[in-house]
């Protein structure tokens, strides 16, 4: 009887109840929503206790079981991804066993696994929180990783699945999913489009003599950061361009009496911009709308995101074609001449990528007769 009285206790999950419903308050959930979480936790307690197991027995296998027996009785929260924030929980205590970890097998599976822990470890995002932006996103993986379509998926179909996912939340009262676009860029390595390529119609003797390729292989070393948030944005930080920068608006080195002013590099402004959680202050430029209030007319302040449809520089550059179709005569010093005739005549040579190369040249000979003609007069 004592034994009995005991096992009773040890799979009253009411006891955590209380700790439950506060970690669902502090990820946002509203309380009619905490409401029926309570009801599923009450529910599940009983489940457990007619069937004489103990919490610490319940595993996947077992949640899977009550949710098939939850369905024959309930409409509501009766599915076993409705358990996940409950079971994500009791996980993060240690008091049920963890959850199975599951080998991708598939292109999808194994997008779906790094796209987890991308949200969990750089965004911060709560475990069902991150089991929500999975399931929003499933169909459209399956849709083109597994269907070996990511050669043929545009930013536009990207673009339209993250209005669709917006449109859902707003529909479902929950936020979207973020990242995953950006994810997408990392795994095609277009993120930092703007790198390109080693130029190989440098002159050999210049290339040489100033080490440029070990140089150029430093330079495109990504820095890495340990912040939990926003790695990447403390990488570009500490990239020694920015120290250069602003070495080179400093008055002992330009000579001019003038006080340049950063405002964004303000380390109070920085240090308060990483003290916060991305979702949802970085969504949609939510914390720059909400400080202009009252300061911008709200036509302005609420304009929609409206990127440009190309790049500037790109479109002049392919529209003068022909005046960058020939290499410079008195560059032979720092251009092989042969070499980069031959780049220029490719059909790379003034892409997205690749085109700022082709006019540098040409703009670099420009300055030098610009110098000469300074020093004849």
């Amino acid at each position: 009887m004592e034994s009995s009285a005991q096992s009773a206790v040890t799979v009253r999950l009411e006891d955590y109840e209380d700790g439950f419903l506060a970690e669902l308050a502090r990820l946002g959930y509203a309380s009619r929503s905490r409401e029926a979480q309570r009801g599923l936790v009450r529910h599940l307690s009983r489940w457990l206790a007619m069937r004489g197991l103990a919490l610490s027995e319940l595993s996947e296998e077992v949640a899977g079981q009550y949710a098939a027996a939850r369905r024959e009785e309930r409409s509501h929260l009766r599915s076993e991804r409705a358990l996940g924030p409950l079971l994500d929980y009791l996980r993060g205590l240690g008091i049920v066993p963890a959850a199975e970890v599951a080998v991708p097998e598939t292109a999808g599976e194994e997008l779906l696994a790094r796209f987890a822990a991308y949200l969990a470890g750089e965004r911060g995002l709560a475990a069902a929180t991150v089991s929500s932006y999975l399931f929003q996103v499933r169909p459209f993986v399956a849709a083109h990783a597994d269907a070996g379509r990511w050669s043929l998926l545009t930013a536009g179909q990207v673009a339209r699945f993250v209005r669709d996912g917006v449109q859902y939340a707003i529909a479902q009262r929950g936020l979207p999913p973020m990242g995953f676009r950006t994810l997408l860029q990392r795994r095609w390595r277009a993120a930092d489009s703007w790198f390109g390529d080693y130029p190989e119609w440098l002159n050999p003797e210049f290339e040489r003599r100033l080490q440029l390729r070990e140089r150029w292989k430093v330079r495109n070393i990504r820095t890495q950061s340990q912040h939990r948030h926003r790695p990447e944005a403390v990488g570009l930080l500490q990239d020694p361009l920015w120290q250069n920068y602003f070495e080179s608006r400093d008055p002992g080195n330009s000579g001019l009496c003038l006080h340049h002013v950063h405002p964004y590099f303000d380390l109070r402004l920085l240090r308060f911009l990483f003290s916060i959680s991305p979702v949802p202050w970085m969504w949609d430029k939510s914390l720059l709308r909400l400080a202009m209030r009252n300061l911008l007319p709200e036509a302005v302040r609420l304009r929609r995101k409206t990127p440009i449809t190309g790049d500037p520089w790109l479109i002049f550059v392919r529209r003068n074609r022909a005046k960058f179709l020939r290499a410079p005569l008195n560059l032979a010093a720092y251009v092989d001449r042969v070499k980069y005739q031959v780049f220029l005549s490719s059909p790379g040579a003034f892409g997205q990528t690749s085109y700022q190369f082709s006019v540098r040249p040409a703009v670099l000979s420009a300055w030098l007769d610009g110098v000469t003609a300074v020093q004849r007069n």
